[in-house]
C-alpha cells in the first residue's frame, strides 16, 4: 500500500513538474512573439525588455512641422514652425508564469495635424496579456439589436468592465485628463495615438452619424488629413482607418479634412486610398485594450477583408488561428466590441457606413442594372 502511494506521488509529482517545463517553454516562444510584435511600434526606447520607471523618464523623438497653424500645449514653439516630443515604448514581460505587454506613450503623433485644435500630451501607461488564449474568452453575445447598439454605439465601451478579465488589463499610470477619458480608448496604435471607440459623444458615427433611439443630435465632426483629431481635453486620436498610419509622408497632413477634395468628398475611400501596393497586406496597426492585434483593411493576398469575414466583434481568426481585429473604414471601425464575438447578426444603428449599407448599395446598383437590361430587352422586342 504505502510503495503504490508512494509511486502516486511521484508519477503525480513528475507529471506536474512535466506541466511546469511545457508552461515555460510555452511561455518562451510567447515572450518571443510579443517582442516580435512590440518591434512593429514605433518606439523612442531602444529595448522591448524593459519599460520606463514613468512616461515622464521615457526617451522621446521631436517631430517637427512646418506649416501648423498651431503647436501643442506645452510644446515651447509658435506656429507656423512647430515642434514636439513624442514618446512611446512597448515591452513584453513575464509575470505570474504570464506573458504581459505594457504600452506606454505620451498619445502625441509622429505626424503632423491640421486645424487649430489644442492638442496636448496624455499619460498612456497600461499593460494586460498578451493573446490570451481564446479557449479562456467567453464568446461576446448580443440578445437583441437594442443590446448591441448600447454597447456599439456607446463612446464609453472601452472601459476596463466591457474588457474580459481574464486579460488582466490594468492601467499603471494616469493622470487626471487621461484617466477621465479612458474608457473612450479601445486601443493603441503602432505611432503612440490611442485608437478611440468608433463613436462619438453623441453616440452616433462622427463621420457618417445617423440618429437613433439612443443618441442626441449628430453631427458630423472635423478631422484632419490623417482623420484624427483632439477630444474636448486636447487628447487627439482616431477613429476610422487613419491613412497616416501608412502613407504620411504623401498626404497634406497639415490641413484639415474639408480642404482635401479627396478627403471630404468621401473620407472612407480617401482613407483605404492611402494603401499603396507594397502595403495591400497584412498590416500591423496597432493593439487593442484586450492585449490582440489590430491589423489593416487587407489580407495576405492583397484584396480587402471582407466584412463577411468578421465576427460580431470585428474581429476574425489568421492562418494558425491567432484573433486580431480588422481596423475597416466602416463602423465600427476598428473593434465593435472586445471578441471573439458571436456571427454577425446586427448592424449598427447610429451610422449610415456600415456593412449592411454597402450591401445595399451593392444591391441598389445590381437592381439598377438589372431594371436597365429588362428595360432595353423589352425595346429590341418590340422594335423587332
Amino acid at each position: 500500500m504505502r510503495n503504490s502511494l508512494k509511486q502516486s506521488c511521484i508519477i503525480a509529482t513528475s507529471l506536474c513538474f512535466i506541466q511546469v517545463l511545457n508552461a515555460q517553454a510555452d511561455n518562451t516562444q510567447i515572450l518571443a512573439d510579443c517582442k516580435t510584435f512590440a518591434k512593429l511600434f514605433r518606439n523612442t526606447c531602444a529595448s522591448q525588455d524593459t519599460p520606463a520607471a514613468s512616461i515622464a523618464a521615457l526617451t522621446g523623438v521631436t517631430v517637427s512641422c512646418p506649416k501648423n497653424e498651431i503647436c501643442p500645449v506645452g510644446s515651447g514653439t509658435s506656429p507656423p514652425t512647430c515642434s514636439w516630443v513624442r514618446k512611446l515604448c512597448v515591452t513584453c514581460q513575464i509575470e505570474n508564469n504570464r506573458v504581459f505587454i505594457r504600452y506606454q506613450s505620451n498619445g502625441l503623433p509622429d505626424h503632423c495635424y491640421g486645424g487649430k485644435p489644442n492638442v496636448t500630451s496624455g499619460i498612456y501607461d497600461v499593460k494586460m496579456i498578451y493573446d490570451s488564449p481564446l479557449d479562456q474568452i467567453p464568446t461576446k453575445n448580443f440578445t437583441s439589436q437594442d443590446n448591441y447598439d448600447q454597447e456599439t454605439c456607446s463612446p464609453g465601451r472601452g472601459g476596463q468592465r466591457n474588457i474580459p478579465r481574464a486579460v488582466n488589463y490594468s492601467m499603471v499610470a494616469n493622470d487626471t485628463n487621461t484617466a477621465k477619458f479612458i474608457d473612450g480608448i479601445a486601443g493603441f496604435a503602432l505611432n503612440g495615438v490611442p485608437i478611440f471607440t468608433a463613436s462619438s459623444a453623441e453616440k452616433t458615427d462622427p463621420y457618417y452619424p445617423k440618429n437613433w433611439a439612443g443618441s442626441s443630435t449628430g453631427k458630423v465632426e472635423i478631422v484632419d488629413a490623417c482623420v484624427g483629431h483632439p477630444q474636448e481635453s486636447g487628447l487627439y486620436h482616431y477613429h476610422m482607418l487613419p491613412p497616416c498610419l501608412v502613407n504620411a509622408a504623401n498626404l497634406e497632413t497639415s490641413s484639415v479634412c474639408e480642404k482635401v477634395s479627396s478627403c471630404i468628398n468621401d473620407v472612407k475611400q480617401y482613407s483605404l486610398d492611402a494603401y499603396t501596393a507594397t502595403s495591400k497586406k497584412i498590416t500591423y496597426l496597432g493593439i487593442a485594450k484586450d492585449g490582440r492585434a489590430i491589423i489593416g483593411p487587407y489580407a495576405a493576398d492583397g484584396n480587402l477583408i471582407s466584412c463577411g469575414d468578421l465576427d460580431q466583434c470585428g474581429g476574425m481568426k489568421l492562418d494558425g488561428g491567432k484573433y486580431v481585429y480588422v481596423y475597416l473604414n466602416t463602423y465600427p471601425y476598428a473593434i465593435g466590441c472586445f471578441g471573439p464575438g458571436q456571427a454577425q447578426q446586427y448592424a449598427p444603428s447610429c451610422s449610415t457606413n456600415t456593412c449592411s449599407s454597402l450591401k445595399s448599395e451593392a444591391k441598389s446598383v445590381y437592381q439598377f442594372i438589372s431594371f436597365g437590361l429588362i428595360a432595353v430587352i423589352a425595346l429590341i422586342n418590340i422594335i423587332y
